[in-house]
């Protein structure tokens, strides 16, 4: 938080010093956004981009409330979405018919997917599934896990690696039992 509140200081008395704010919390936006927008890459960069430059325009009206900078850019970056999702154009009803089926279909799709990556995750050995959740549900950078986990950031990604392993394992050995089981 110290290390936050230094860098918006020299932000607001030096505008060429939001770059080092734009550096450090860039990726972690665009990948919250990206998530949100159903992985449409220029949607995400174009909101990334206006969540930047709100947060630079109003740098000198921010005030610190105990909470991480992030939250700060988060929030600037959840009301843009709500901004990008009221926008949208609706469409006739005629026209809507196979939108929302398909719409459905890929809800449970990835309704599915999620409960059976949960259910994988939950078979893991504690160290990796600790990991696995603050990097996967959490969203959490390899750094920030490392902290939180007293691990270097190596240990960080190999544990993910063979988490990764076992998952992909214990995935293919599911489906060929049901494999199996459907034949």
């Amino acid at each position: 938080m110290h290390e936050d509140n230094k860098l918006i200081h020299e932000a607001q008395k030096d505008p060429k010093a939001f770059g080092k704010i734009y550096g450090q919390y860039l990726t972690h936006i665009y990948r919250y956004v990206l998530a949100r927008v159903g992985r449409q890459k220029e949607v995400a960069e174009d909101i990334s981009q206006e969540t930047f430059l709100k947060a630079f325009k109003s740098r000198n009206r921010f005030k610190e409330r105990g909470l991480p900078y992030l939250a700060y850019l988060r929030r600037i970056a959840h009301n843009l979405l709500i901004n990008h999702y009221r926008s949208k154009k609706t469409l006739p009803l005629e026209e809507t018919e196979g939108v929302i089926d398909d719409a459905l279909e890929n809800l449970i799709s990835v309704k599915e997917k999620v409960e059976e990556f949960e259910r994988l995750i939950a078979t893991l050995p504690e160290k990796h599934r600790e990991i696995m959740i603050l990097r996967y549900r959490e969203d959490l950078p390899i750094k920030e896990i490392a902290q939180k986990t007293n691990k270097s950031e190596n240990s960080v990604k190999l544990t993910l690696s063979r988490a990764r392993k076992r998952l992909i394992k214990a995935h293919r050995t599911k489906a060929g039992q049901n494999k199996k089981a459907g034949n």
